[in-house]
């Protein structure tokens, strides 16, 4: 199927520049951290024509800034990272995980964007890449999917694995959760910021949240 026919094109849109920005900085970093970066072809990404981007929702707004400088500051080395990020966040499709309307601090303080996938900005082979923002004191449900996953630590606040419990891993740190493993994260006084990183079969057309 060409990219034409499946919604893509090129990455020559502005959002895709960005991204591809973004990507080299996420790869760059990884590979300082853990030896290893995205496994894919920065240079191959393919834009989404049907990216529906929108307005970025207010707790984001009020969120993400802070949470950026924070991290930037604690650590300077996130600095080209955090920076291409940040230029994306008004270019990101912003949505909220499925919820059953247990935790009302949940639902109405959280914001997920996928960047990288079949429905972020753009495609790059198997691969699923996307941001979380959430206001202090928030829980994500504890949750497992089959893609493996990495996160990027851009915020204090604490992280959760089965037969691991509770630990707080630092700005720009790493944490890997493999493949069906339980997993949750939590924000402290301060807003939550992660990227994540999903890999391994579908992880492309995985639906952020599920």
């Amino acid at each position: 199927m060409s990219s034409e026919a499946s919604g893509c094109t090129e990455s020559t849109s502005p959002v895709a520049q960005d991204v591809r920005r973004f990507a080299r900085a996420l790869d760059a970093f990884l590979k300082t951290v853990q030896g290893t970066g995205l496994g894919g072809d920065v240079e191959a990404m393919v834009a989404n024509q049907r990216y529906p981007a929108g307005a970025v929702p207010p707790l984001v707004q009020q969120h993400f800034s802070s949470a950026a400088q924070l991290a930037t500051t604690v650590n300077p080395s996130l600095s080209a990272l955090v920076q291409a990020l940040a230029a994306l966040v008004a270019q990101l499709h912003w949505h909220k995980r499925p919820s059953d309307g247990s935790d009302a601090g949940f639902d109405q303080g959280h914001f997920n964007a996928i960047i990288i996938g079949n429905a972020g900005a753009v495609a790059m082979g198997p691969l699923l890449v996307g941001v979380s923002v959430m206001a202090p004191g928030v829980t994500y449900p504890m949750h497992r999917h089959p893609p493996e996953e990495r996160y990027v630590v851009l915020s204090p606040g604490q992280w959760w694995r089965e037969q691991g419990g509770w630990w707080t891993p630092g700005i720009g740190n790493l944490v890997h959760n493999p493949s069906n493993q339980l997993h949750s994260m939590r924000s402290a006084a301060q807003a939550h910021l992660s990227i994540w990183v999903l890999t391994g079969a579908g992880a492309a057309g995985f639906a952020s949240g599920s």
